[in-house]
């Protein structure tokens, strides 16, 4: 089938078969995605007596999932190594290295090799995929096959043989193997015929479907895009597919047949035959999802949260048992796998039950804790306060356990400060872990920028200003040239944080390092800019009323009831807050003056709602007489905060205000 749909495989084989006959230790397919380069790999490995198949999956854990394929293949000794936690990830890799059979071929299909992300942003996730994979292709005396994107992605430190795998597919044969014809189809081959030939199989097979649903009338762009996928599939996919595509893209397995009846509850069984017919590969014992389809259902959310939370425990149930299995066996083989899947999924699924097992990899607490710390942000936003704190606390756990897994584990060091930074306690011991951060990894852009933020919220404006230079040094000091996202990740939120207290002179000092030719691709560097000259106003004229507020709301109270008697009204704004002081420019009846008002006095009035206040915020402060009574209260003017920037209040900035 592969042979008669994609012939471009088919040479590919015949050069990589010559290459190894001629003893090549290292060849890599180089394609375009959807070009066949997985199919050569694994056609290539099955002719082989003992092939060592890896692949990192994409997932935060994907590391720790290729650490456990590895140790399956590899003899008995391989499973106490894998668990040993008196070994760090890298040297249990390394010893699992020395028991490579000698001689042995590693299939590694798109081993991760370059960073997707700066050097000073990446994540200890993207770090881990790029050693497992760089010492794997290191290791002597094996030979590797591997898949490339592109001849650029070859490592540099192995002599490769690139064999390209062009997109040149027999689109009739793979529509008539997908059950797709009649007229529509016969018009879409004539009419695309050519422009299909060099689409990916996956991408054929949407259009034939498309076809015959819509119209065979059809652009059908040249190269891969996954937009292009998006537009095909909105013609194909109804509420059913989506949700068993949804299901089965959260399996890391790479054959699914096991997985279709359950990933098919209660759809239609024409969906069903429609997911089998369009989206899957291979022979029915070997049945796989094309990976573009898996990113797809992912990124565009293909499962609504409670279906993707309540799928990721029914996944892990399902390994629960084949592990239960194993164990009562005897049978190692597998076991570490299906430990590895089990805590994957629970995690995705947010089951603190983990924090009481023992899990073998610091990796895996650490993607607990992003999980948890993700979830308790999205909880603090929505105002759910208490269960916020709850799962932050969480968070706390997993990265405490992290760390007595691997006390080098910069990632969970830096997160276990932020977390506990959240939750505005223990000051000493965020400080102790923001440095021991810090230390741990210097290149890491997010550990200078919380540490610094901190700093701001004790009032240690010095120290930060310090901090900040410090930072700058470690990556501009070598003579390096950050770009955009750089400034955005440090200038622009050390300035926000400046601003979140007042301190428009010392966040416009940190604006102006940006570079003059980088700052119109900063984003947020220009809203930063206005709000540090808006908060200015306030503080050296009298200029109460934001130039937003026009002049027919000036000096009139826009808030009094029909029944209510104005007895004053004074419009001001905020100029600074020192601890739990608020200090107003305000307008009196005749000329201008001070007023300052406790946190407590900001409630009375009615401003609870609304704390804590940027300074620069414009307060309308009203007295009225009503049943003889007179009471005041305040309010925020609908247009007193017109940039967005300083909306955005987590962690709270007050929270150490008594540091």
């Amino acid at each position: 089938m592969t042979s008669v749909s994609l012939p471009s495989v088919d040479e590919a084989l015949t050069k990589a078969r010559r290459a190894l006959s001629a003893n090549t230790k290292c060849i890599a397919f180089v394609g375009p995605p959807g070009c066949g380069k997985t199919t050569a790999l694994d056609t290539l490995a099955e002719e082989q007596v003992s092939a060592i198949r890896l692949r990192v999956p994409r997932d935060d854990d994907g590391a720790v999932a290729a650490l456990a394929a590895l140790t399956d293949q590899l003899p008995h000794p391989a499973q106490g190594l894998a668990r040993d936690t008196t070994l760090s990830f890298l040297k249990r890799l390394d010893a699992l290295l020395e028991l490579l059979p000698a001689q042995s071929a590693v299939f590694f299909d798109e081993p991760p090799l370059a960073s997707r992300r700066a050097f000073w942003d990446e994540t200890i996730f993207s770090v881990r995929a790029r050693e497992f994979s760089s010492r794997v292709l290191r290791h002597k005396g094996s030979f590797k096959v591997l898949t490339l994107n592109s001849a650029d992605d070859a490592p540099d430190f192995l002599e490769v043989e690139r064999i390209e795998v062009a997109r040149r597919a027999n689109p009739g044969v793979i529509l008539e193997q997908s059950g797709l014809a009649g007229p529509p189809i016969e018009q879409l081959l004539a009419q695309h015929g050519t422009v299909l030939a060099a689409r990916s199989p996956i991408e054929i097979r949407l259009a034939g479907q498309a076809a015959l649903k819509v119209s065979p009338t059809l652009l059908v762009e040249s190269g891969f895009r996954l937009r292009e996928l998006v537009k095909l599939t909105s013609k194909v996919v109804t509420p059913g597919v989506r949700y068993m595509l949804g299901r089965l893209a959260l399996v890391r397995e790479r054959n699914l047949s096991e997985w279709l009846d359950w990933a098919a509850q209660g759809i239609a069984s024409e969906e069903r035959q429609l997911v089998e017919r369009i989206f899957l590969f291979g022979e029915d014992s070997d049945r796989r999802l094309h990976e573009s389809i898996a990113l797809l259902a992912d990124q565009s959310g293909w499962l609504n949260p409670v279906r993707r939370t309540a799928a990721h425990r029914e996944i892990a149930a399902r390994y629960r048992t084949r592990f239960d299995e194993s164990t009562r066996a005897v049978n190692l083989t597998g076991a570490l796998l299906d430990e590895v899947e089990i805590v994957h999924h629970k995690t995705h699924a947010g089951d603190a039950s983990l924090l009481d097992d023992t899990l073998y990899f610091a990796e895996q607490y650490d993607v607990l804790g992003r999980t948890f710390g993700q979830r308790g942000e999205r909880l603090f936003r929505d105002r759910k306060h208490k269960a916020a704190r709850a799962m932050i606390g969480d968070a706390v756990k997993s990265y405490e356990r992290a760390l007595e897994n691997d006390p080098d584990d910069w990632y969970a060091a830096h997160y276990l400060a932020f977390n506990l930074d959240v939750l505005g306690e223990e000051v000493d011991r965020i400080e102790t872990q923001y440095r021991a951060g810090l230390a741990l990894r210097p290149s890491f852009v997010w550990g200078h920028s919380r540490w610094i933020r901190f700093l701001i919220n004790c009032g240690r404006h010095q120290e930060a200003r310090d901090a900040l230079e410090a930072a700058i040094d470690e990556f501009t000091g070598g003579g390096q040239q950050p770009g955009p996202m750089f400034y955005a990740e440090l200038h622009v939120d050390v300035a926000r944080q400046f601003l979140q207290f007042g301190a428009y002179e010392q966040a416009q000092a940190v604006l102006d390092l940006v570079p003059l030719d980088v700052r119109g691709r900063v984003d947020r560097y220009e809203r930063l800019a206005r709000y540090a000259a808006w908060q200015r106003e306030p503080a050296v004229n009298e200029l109460v009323y934001p130039p937003g507020v026009p002049l027919s709301a000036r000096s009139s109270s826009a808030f009094a009831k029909p029944d209510e008697k104005v007895v004053s009204f004074m419009p001001g704004r905020l100029a600074s807050v020192t601890g739990d002081v608020s200090r107003f420019r305000v307008k009196l009846e005749k000329g201008f003056g001070w007023r300052s008002l406790t946190t407590a006095e900001l409630k009375a009035l009615g401003l609870g709602p609304h704390l804590p206040l940027h300074p620069g915020t414009f307060v309308e402060f009203l007295k009225v007489r009503h049943a003889g009574k007179v009471v005041e209260r305040a309010a925020i003017h609908p247009v007193s905060n017109p940039f967005e920037e300083l909306e955005v209040k987590y962690p709270a900035p007050n929270r150490f205000v008594d540091a």
